[in-house]
């Protein structure tokens, strides 16, 4: 069962193994104020998430099909949030506060099928639930 982000890293490097040999990244990449769950997962699985899919190709990437975990490098920073994930074709993106141990995560996913948009509501209230989620 998987019920940390220490089981979650765990068994995603087990499954993922024929995509890398080493899949975590430097730890000096990782911005110093990202949540403990977000930043494990850099750390332990970046090198799997940098991994850039040409759907063109047929080539997929293990955190990048339908919804994706944000490279490093397209993490963005608005209203004191970081943006770490997506829908494939823009419809919708995850946020969480920096600098917290294990913060809630906005979203706004309602807006693409509600009317009036809404903009970013909690959606869950454990970044690392979120993850587990998103990531399996």
């Amino acid at each position: 069962m998987i019920s940390s982000i220490a089981d979650l890293v765990a068994f995603l490097k087990q499954f993922h193994r024929h995509w890398l040999d080493n899949p975590t990244l430097d730890s000096a990449l990782i911005p110093a104020d990202l949540p403990p769950p977000l930043a494990t997962i850099y750390r332990e699985l970046g090198a799997l998430v940098e991994i850039d899919p040409e759907p063109e190709n047929g080539r997929r990437a293990p955190f990048a099909t339908q919804d994706a975990l944000m490279p490093l490098s397209r993490l963005q920073r608005v209203d004191g949030l970081v943006e770490f994930a997506w829908e494939n074709q823009g419809n919708w993106s995850a946020r969480c506060p920096v600098g917290l141990p294990d913060p809630p995560v906005y979203s706004n996913a309602r807006d693409a099928w509600e009317r009036p948009r809404r903009g970013f509501l909690m959606v869950c209230d454990s970044l690392a639930h979120f993850l587990t989620t998103l990531c399996l």
